[in-house]
């Protein structure tokens, strides 16, 4: 049997900056952080595609990101 706990949405959070700045090189394509995630986040159409895109589990942190978290997500990006 797999154990599975709740992911709090501040961990989830956590995690999605770690993806980003582990896929920098991939973000820096775009002009800017909010685009990337605009483009690449996971859409209901498998046949887009085949591209590595943001994690579907993402997806509820996406929704939460102000433009502050952009802010944020640029300035560490471009240390």
């Amino acid at each position: 049997m797999l154990a599975t706990r709740t992911i709090s949405d501040y961990e989830l959070f956590q995690h999605f900056k770690s993806y980003l700045l582990d896929h920098r090189q991939q973000v820096k394509q775009y002009r800017s952080v909010k685009e990337y995630v605009q483009k690449e986040q996971p859409t209901m159409t498998p046949f887009m595609r085949s591209q590595a895109r943001i994690p579907k589990h993402y997806k509820r942190v996406i929704r939460q990101l102000t433009p502050q978290d952009f802010a944020q997500f640029e300035r560490q990006l471009n240390r």
